[in-house]
């Protein structure tokens, strides 16, 4: 009777050591996937932190032409007897 005491012990123990040691793997996994994940994030609010002065950047410039254009025809509406001549 001890000796199948022991052998479940043994069982018992080995079990044990077989979880935690698979407890910690997913650990280190999950630590992984966070960080990857993390990293992951940063260069996507950097992608779009760039998307975003690029099209600020985009729409300055068509205002600017818009507003360059406004003032073009401003001046043609003003004076139009200078172009009849």
């Amino acid at each position: 009777m001890r000796e199948y005491n022991t052998q479940m012990a043994l069982r018992d123990r080995e079990l044990d050591t077989a979880v935690k040691e698979t407890i910690a793997k997913a650990q280190t996994v999950e630590a992984e996937l966070m960080s990857s994940h993390r990293e992951e994030a940063t260069q996507l609010r950097k992608a779009i932190g760039e998307k975003e002065d690029d099209l600020h950047r985009t729409v300055q410039k068509y205002e600017e032409v818009l507003q360059v254009g406004r003032r073009g025809t401003r001046f043609l509406h003003r004076d139009p007897v200078s172009y009849s001549r």
